[in-house]
């Protein structure tokens, strides 16, 4: 069993020495864009919608504190608990 995992490591090394990919010096390394860009910091396409600020989000109000962090609420509980 250990002999056969040293032989799997020696393989995966040899594998792994042979399939290097040899670079000239000061050269950039290729690059491809796999995924298409999406989401709002995409840039628009032709054609495409462009993203546009909702509406909805400026008419809503702004929200509302806990209970606990009111400054009402504050007040009562610091009056509550004695120095």
């Amino acid at each position: 069993m250990f002999d056969e995992m040293i032989a799997t490591i020696r393989e995966d090394a040899v594998h792994m020495l042979l399939t290097i990919e040899v670079r000239q010096q000061n050269q950039e390394p290729k690059r491809e864009q796999v995924a298409k860009p999406t989401g709002e910091g995409a840039p628009a396409q032709a054609g495409a919608k462009g993203a546009t600020p909702c509406a909805r989000d400026q008419d809503w109000p702004q929200r509302s504190l806990p209970l606990r962090q009111r400054p009402e609420m504050e007040k009562m509980h610091l009056q509550r608990v004695s120095p």
